[in-house]
């Protein structure tokens, strides 16, 4: 474990790299399975979604433009109009690609699958619109398509035809440069116990720094076992 306070003062700064700490590994990168912060923290560069929470507590927009409620009974038709999006590849993110992702959601068995289930079905009305048949409330709909598991996942592996989100698996395997991503920022690196670094989407129109590297932070108890008399504690 020495590597872990090896660069330390001596790294020369980047000013287009911005430096934060995660306090572990992420457990997955997969936003049906992020129960911890790590995961989620990184989740929120990687993966955009339909509605988000503001500061404040209050519903805001992120993929969703405008939206309209109709019906009266049980199912309710949810018409969500998408706002222009620019995936990794400098093409628009689709209806169809967020259809694809929102059936991914509530079809794969996973931790808070449950909370989903008022999702009846899914369809696409244009290149930009989509509705959802839903039961349940307005604020119910909103508030869980902003929350982690709904962060949506893009874009089909051309090879394997299989819809699949960013992992150490699939960095290894080169399989994440090829893919085009809908996320403001796209997984570059990732050195277990070390560091994640992540690039911005080329695409984004957002001023935002042109690398993200997440240090991941060693554990209080590795802390205590490697420098017990030295003052680090």
């Amino acid at each position: 474990m020495s590597f872990l306070f090896s660069d330390c003062g001596f790294r020369e700064e980047d000013p287009e790299e911005l430096i934060l700490s995660i306090p572990s590994d992420p457990i997955s990168l997969d936003p049906l399975f992020s129960t911890d912060l790590s995961s989620r923290t990184v989740g929120k560069f990687l993966y955009p979604f339909l509605f988000q929470k503001a500061p404040e507590g209050k519903l805001a927009y992120q993929l969703v433009e405008s939206f309209r409620l109709s019906g009266t009974g049980e199912i309710r038709s949810l018409k969500l109009k998408l706002r222009s999006h620019l995936l990794s590849n400098g093409e628009e993110l689709r209806a169809e690609q967020v259809r694809k992702s929102l059936r991914r959601l509530v079809t794969t068995p996973s931790p808070r699958k449950n909370q989903y289930e008022f999702i009846k079905e899914i369809n696409v009305l244009g290149q930009k619109e989509i509705e959802l048949k839903i039961s349940g409330g307005l604020r119910q709909a909103t508030d869980a398509l902003s929350l982690p598991p709904a962060g949506i996942v893009c874009c089909i592996n051309g090879d394997e035809k299989k819809l699949e989100a960013d992992s150490f698996e699939t960095l290894e395997k080169n399989n994440i440069g090829s893919i085009p991503k809908a996320g403001k920022y796209v997984l570059k690196e990732w050195k277990k116990n070390n560091y994640i670094l992540l690039e911005k989407n080329p695409y984004t129109t957002e001023d935002l720094p042109k690398r993200i590297r997440l240090r991941i932070l060693a554990s209080a108890s590795t802390g205590i076992f490697l420098f017990p008399r030295e003052g680090w504690i």
